[in-house]
């Protein structure tokens, strides 16, 4: 029996000299107590801080869960939302396991939350606010990667600096292995050095229905779309960012069960006007290039981005966009520290009516929306394992409460979020 007891002690010793657990959280809520079109309607909204529609799925609770030692591991997160409609707990951002048979590889199966690699330039209204409903948040602004399906990711370091990172997910049971391989996957490589990291991303898509507007006849197209990133930070406190997304192909695709059908409008979101009643999904390609900076001149710190895009605002007879409008969106923020635990966050955007996917009228040309601004100031108290923000916020088009309001809504947000 002694001898039983000992080999259980130093199995539990082994365990604890090679192996780490851990356990950690990280939370947000948001509540915005008065928000106004400025027509005397005041609604309130309460979720995670990008729950901006007020549909009531209540805050952003988590736990994260990881086991590892020096050559395998398991990741698993936990996510809870406690009220309204959207009422979950359940699977969180990754939920897999992983080992490293060598040094320089490692493979994952499993749910794995990977957007590495995708140029991000995220500050003010971002972090400390509800987010403005209609504005670019900062996130990949040139160069997207946001891959969260379930299935396998690799990652190759086969020298110091340089990384290859590919991942591949499941959509449906069943499913062939050249759609799961192929289509559902995405290739990163890139290299880090001390001026920064640099990478192009290839992402196969899947394939895309053109469209022949005379014969009404389909056709599909392989393609996919490629980027290239980069944030260099050779330079003290500045961190550059600027990245580049191209599609391999400008067919306007489309799915339709039959293909008997005519249609005379499409929009880049799935809307589409036929001379039938049904309905189809339609895509329009459009490039998409964005610069942005972090500076940090203590106690300011200057946050800013520019993001281009270049729309479809014809298209030829056999369904090839005619890429001939230019969006564009701005943001700027400057945040000062007062002291160690409070400091001022100030944040602007704009984007003009350009920027989203127009509906193209084969008689009457491209129909556009309007543009979108938005301002925030606020402060944010920095606690022990938290944050605590609260501010106004002015926007065009904000959403209040599930409706988008036309002219000045007026909103004060309040935020916590917490780290342990």
């Amino acid at each position: 029996m002694k001898k039983i007891v000992g080999i259980i002690a130093a199995a539990a010793l082994a365990t604890s000299a090679f192996a780490e657990v851990t356990v950690g959280s990280w939370s947000r809520g948001a509540y915005v107590p008065v928000v106004t079109d400025g027509d005397g309607n005041v609604n309130n909204i309460e979720g995670a801080n990008w729950d901006n529609k007020g549909e009531g799925y209540g805050v952003r609770t988590g736990l994260g869960f990881k086991a590892s030692s020096e050559n395998a591991g398991v990741v698993f997160d936990v996510f809870g939302s406690a009220s309204g409609s959207g009422a979950s707990l359940g699977v969180g951002d990754n939920a897999y396991v992983w080992v490293k048979p060598f040094d320089m590889l490692r493979v994952a199966f499993g749910k794995v939350d990977n957007n590495w690699g995708r140029t991000d330039v995220c500050f003010g209204n971002y972090d400390h606010a509800m987010r403005y409903i209609n504005l670019p948040n900062g996130e990949g602004i040139g160069a997207w990667r946001d891959h969260q399906g379930t299935g396998v990711n690799v990652t190759l370091t086969p020298v110091e600096g340089l990384v290859i990172d590919y991942q591949a997910g499941f959509t449906k049971a069943g499913e062939r292995t050249y759609q799961t391989l192929w289509r559902n996957a995405d290739l990163m490589v890139g290299y880090k050095a001390d001026f920064g990291f640099i990478r192009a991303i290839f992402a196969p898509q899947n394939p895309k229905t053109s469209m022949n507007f005379e014969k009404l006849e389909s056709k599909d197209y392989e393609w996919a779309t490629i980027g290239l990133g980069a944030d260099i930070t050779a330079i003290e406190n500045l961190t550059i960012t600027a990245g580049l997304t191209i599609p391999t192909d400008f067919h306007i695709g489309y799915t339709v069960t039959e293909e008997s059908y005519a249609f005379d409008k499409w929009t880049a979101t799935g809307a589409a006007t036929k001379k039938v009643d049904e309905t189809i999904t339609i895509s329009t390609p459009s490039v998409q290039f964005g610069v942005g900076a972090h500076y940090n001149l203590s106690p300011l710190t200057l946050h800013g981005f520019f993001i281009g895009k270049l729309n479809a605002d014809d298209v030829e007879s056999d369904g090839t966009a005619k890429l001939g409008a230019f969006g564009f969106a701005i943001a700027a923020g400057v945040d000062f520290d007062i002291n160690d635990q409070l400091s001022v966050i100030t944040d602007f955007r704009f984007m003009n009516n350009k920027f989203n996917a127009a509906t193209i009228d084969m008689t009457n040309g491209a129909t556009w929306g309007e543009a979108s601004w938005g301002a925030y100031a606020g402060l944010c108290q920095k606690l022990t394992n938290a944050s605590f923000d609260f501010g106004v916020m002015l926007a065009n088009q904000y959403n209040t409460a599930g409706a988008v309001k036309d002219g000045v809504t007026f909103a004060i947000p309040l935020m916590i979020t917490t780290s342990f």
